[in-house]
């Protein structure tokens, strides 16, 4: 069975609490879909560092969605993020699967 890769997407700056919303929804779905898949989620805040600019962590986060991500999984919140919603727009025009959670 092959890895599917599920890039979170959501709103970091501003949001003091980014760190543990994602790691909830990170949990959240592995415990929803290693039933029915292997999977790896690629959580943004895992993947950037906490001192880079904006601007690097954004092209980070595209850099893995372009190339890694299967789907992405898109947190309520992502209205409020001129980044997540760049990433949005990016998966779509791609043809990447939506995750509404």
């Amino acid at each position: 069975m092959k890895t599917k890769n599920i890039q979170l997407v959501g709103r970091i700056s501003g949001d003091d609490d980014y760190a543990v919303k994602f790691a909830i929804t990170e949990r959240r779905i592995y415990d929803a879909y290693r039933a029915t898949t292997i999977l790896n989620v690629i959580n943004p805040v895992t993947i950037c560092n906490y001192n880079w600019s904006w601007y690097r962590c954004v092209a980070k986060c595209l850099w893995s969605l372009i190339f890694r991500a299967h789907a992405v999984a898109v947190l309520p919140d992502f209205k409020e993020s001129r980044g997540a919603k760049i990433e949005l727009a990016v998966a779509i025009l791609l043809g990447k699967k939506i995750i509404w959670l």
